[in-house]
């Protein structure tokens, strides 16, 4: 298949056989450091800023800071964590700003 400005466009199976574009000028692959900052981001508003969640993180602050502005990404283990609080939230956990066990909030 080619475009009318007669540029290839490569597709990708992934799971469940969903056609994905490969190619970063195409737009439709996301940059994982945007994918990153976004969950950060969201985790952030969650628990209340940015301090609540470098807390939770048990990251530094200023490392936390530099994420959340697009420079550099967590590492795989810290962001697991983040996503197990935007997780909390899905699933109406009480989200906690420390390490403690989630709590089912009352409906």
């Amino acid at each position: 298949m080619t475009t009318s400005s007669s540029r290839r466009i490569f597709f990708s199976w992934g799971s469940a056989h969903t056609a994905q574009r490969i190619g970063p000028d195409l737009g439709l692959m996301p940059n994982p450091e945007d994918t990153y900052r976004a969950a950060l981001v969201r985790a952030a508003e969650l628990l209340g800023g940015a301090r609540p969640l470098a807390r939770r993180l048990q990251v530094p602050m200023p490392e936390l800071t530099r994420w959340l502005a697009g420079d550099g990404t967590p590492s795989m283990g810290t962001f697991l964590k983040v996503i197990d609080i935007l997780l909390e939230d899905s699933r109406g956990l009480e989200l906690r700003p420390s390490t403690d066990r989630p709590k089912k909030v009352a409906e």
